[in-house]
């Protein structure tokens, strides 16, 4: 996603306004930790990559499971963070 979706120019431009962090499930300092935000925050189960559109509040607008080739659809999704 990052090297093919992400790089798209309407994406990238999507991108631009809004921060941008990861939180690894699956590797790094704290996986446990971060599965289990994912779980009892989220109530979200883990599938990777999965995207999440949140407020600063830290409440979730919209989850997206899962790798998303299609732009449009990802562009969708993005969308409902305004």
């Amino acid at each position: 996603m990052e090297s093919n979706i992400f790089t798209r120019s309407r994406v990238s431009a999507a991108l631009e306004k809004m921060v941008i962090a990861k939180l690894f499930t699956d590797s790094g300092k704290h996986p446990e930790e971060n599965l289990k935000v994912m779980r009892e925050r989220y109530k979200l189960a883990p599938s990777l990559p999965t995207y999440l559109l949140v407020k600063p509040n830290g409440d979730l607008i919209a989850a997206h499971p899962g790798w998303e080739p299609d732009e449009e659809k990802f562009l969708a999704f993005l969308a409902q963070a305004r």
